[in-house]
């Protein structure tokens, strides 16, 4: 009886719990109905982030009609969250950049009210503003071609440049060699916040085939000081002709040359076996836990070519590189850039086409020499630019120290390395019957001490060593004969390897 009744208990108070933090979202909309941009009467506020899966949430409600909306989410991660507030649940009109973040710790959480858009009530003032944008390099390179349908158009936060999904289309300007200009007016701008935007191509017209400048948002900020200096009651912002994406004809390549890109991934072999989660953070969810779940590697944004991350789950797609080792760790891709296409290349990689290689903006650069029709870009580590921590990323990246093998050996063996000769890397098998202190170290033909490739404790099995080339400061070495030598036990053994470039 004692036992049933203590049951009932734990069931009853299992009733209404919820699992996980809570969360209160509170954002004032007050200025934003003195602007014109929020109706209490038929528009609502949402909130959208890694806690849902940056889709929408329930609306927003104020109860006491003091202009501050509020929100308790439930069952949300402990960690740090990030998200937007948006208005009628379109990221047309959400705010802008960067995302707004929040370290959610276990309980009730009550995040501080903020204007909504961090936009606080100002003054406000009327003004006129003059975009302007250079096309030249866009058109030598090929990535726009008015005769082809090609349009350029801003796009921005406010309704005159058509919201950040919008397609306003700007004009050729008749005394300026393919420039183009936009000239809009806007009443009671706030005084001293910025507006921010971006040039976009329309592919053949179409919204949906844009290519957007890789660069930075850009922005005007009313003063309140701007001349009106023809007296239309609007003061004039005149922002200076810009290149599209800030490429200049300094930055571009003189011709066509195809880089290949490398990149080792060891990293998100160590971040998977220490029991990390590689997140997809599109979605925030959990996309890979561990090594066997890796089918390869994606590029992305190269060009500006942003496609849809998680489309190539498989790794066979256009954007998949090559596997160029056997154990998966090592990956290649070759990209053919044209003669007037920018040195400034941006781009990020993705195993299994997920975004998970770093956190949002922790994007890659790589400056295209032209002096040869070929350019081999440096290795890069997966997840070296990241500073998300959601992802386990920056990790080390260097050939996996020791790989167990299967089998119980009865001898101490140190095996001949393979391939060999070698380039740029070779494997070294070696056995002990005993647990124990193993050294494995590769010296030069002088006995000098190039590299401790094993310096630890092991227990009794067979193992496998990868070597790389490189010296202990990480430096390749010189084409050669070496000697590796293993001490084991009371035993030391030693063999010959050539590296051959």
């Amino acid at each position: 009886m004692k036992k049933l009744l203590l049951v009932l208990a734990v069931l009853t108070l299992g009733v209404g719990m919820t699992f996980g933090a809570t969360v209160t979202f509170n954002v004032n909309m007050g200025y934003q109905m003195e602007l014109g941009n929020f109706d209490p009467a038929s528009d609502f506020v949402d909130v959208a982030g890694s806690l849902n899966g940056w889709t929408s949430s329930d609306a927003f409600t104020d109860a006491d009609g003091d202009s501050v909306y509020t929100l308790t989410v439930d069952s949300v991660d402990v960690g740090t969250i990030e998200y937007k507030f948006r208005i009628n649940g379109d990221w047309a009109t959400a705010e802008g950049d960067p995302n707004r973040t929040f370290d959610v710790a276990d309980g009730d959480n009550v995040i501080p009210t903020d204007w909504y858009n961090r936009q606080e009530p100002a003054p406000a003032t009327n003004v006129e503003v003059l975009l302007q944008v250079d096309m030249t390099i866009q058109l030598l390179n090929g990535n726009f071609n008015p005769d082809s349908g090609d349009i350029v158009v801003v796009r921005g936060a406010p309704a005159q440049y058509g919201g950040w999904g919008g397609a306003v289309e700007m004009t050729l300007d008749p005394g300026q060699s393919n420039v183009y200009i936009i000239i809009n007016q806007f009443d009671n701008m706030p005084v001293g916040s910025a507006v921010e935007y971006k040039f976009v191509i329309l592919t053949g017209g179409d919204p949906d085939a844009a290519i957007w400048e890789s660069s930075p948002n850009r922005s005007w900020t009313p003063t309140g000081e701007e001349e009106d200096s023809d007296s239309n009651g609007y003061g004039e912002i005149l922002q200076p002709v810009e290149y599209f994406a800030n490429i200049t004809p300094d930055d571009i390549i003189t011709q066509d040359v195809t880089v290949n890109f490398h990149v080792d991934i060891s990293s998100a072999w160590r971040a998977l076996d220490n029991g990390d989660t590689l997140i997809d953070t599109q979605t925030g969810s959990d996309g890979i836990g561990s090594w066997d779940e890796v089918n390869g590697v994606n590029i992305n944004g190269l060009m500006g070519q942003w496609w849809d991350w998680g489309n190539d789950l498989t790794c066979e797609g256009e954007w998949a590189l090559t596997q160029t080792d056997d154990e998966g760790l090592k990956y290649t891709f070759a990209y053919t850039f044209t003669a007037g296409q920018a040195k400034d290349q941006t781009y990020k990689y993705g195993i299994n086409s997920l975004d998970n290689e770093a956190g949002f903006g922790n994007d890659r650069h790589v400056i295209i020499a032209d002096t040869s029709d070929v350019f081999n870009a440096p290795e890069d580590c997966f997840g070296e630019t990241n500073t998300d921590e959601n992802l386990p990323f920056p990790q080390l990246c260097a050939p996996l120290a020791v790989e167990e093998m299967p089998g119980m050996p009865t001898e101490y063996t140190l095996g001949q390395n393979y391939p060999n000769p070698f380039n740029p890397t070779t494997m070294i098998n070696f056995s002990m019957p005993a647990a124990g202190q193993v050294k494995l170290t590769v010296y030069n033909v002088l006995g000098q001490e190039v590299n401790t490739l094993v310096n630890t404790y092991r227990n009794a099995g067979n193992y496998r060593v990868q070597w790389d080339a490189t010296n202990k400061n990480g430096a390749k070495v010189n084409s050669g004969l070496y000697i590796y030598r293993l001490e084991a036990g009371n035993n030391v053994l030693t063999n010959k390897m050539i590296l051959m470039k």
